[in-house]
């Protein structure tokens, strides 16, 4: 992950996950030439996730029906969809 990152030819990288990934995903940006952007979403943000081979007229309607899903026990939502380029409707 480290090469990947601090390539020079990577100029923006995003992730989400975990405090400890997000720190190592911005050092290893911070050691590569020039500056690089960097977007961390850290700790649990609940994000979907779409690729760009995925047929979004079968995916949204899967999403939306999957943001608010509560119990007594488990609450859970999807806070923040993430759609890759070339997604198709």
């Amino acid at each position: 992950m480290k090469t990947l990152v601090a390539d020079s030819r990577i100029n923006y990288v995003a992730f989400t996950g975990s405090v400890a990934g997000g720190k190592a995903v911005a050092e290893a940006a911070a050691t590569g030439n020039g500056f690089k952007g960097v977007a961390l979403e850290l700790g649990g943000k609940d994000a979907a996730y779409v690729r760009s081979d995925a047929d979004l007229s079968k995916t949204v309607g899967a999403l939306v029906d999957g943001k608010p899903m509560f119990t007594s026990v488990i609450e859970a939502e999807i806070l923040s969809f993430y759609v890759q380029l070339g997604a198709v409707m």
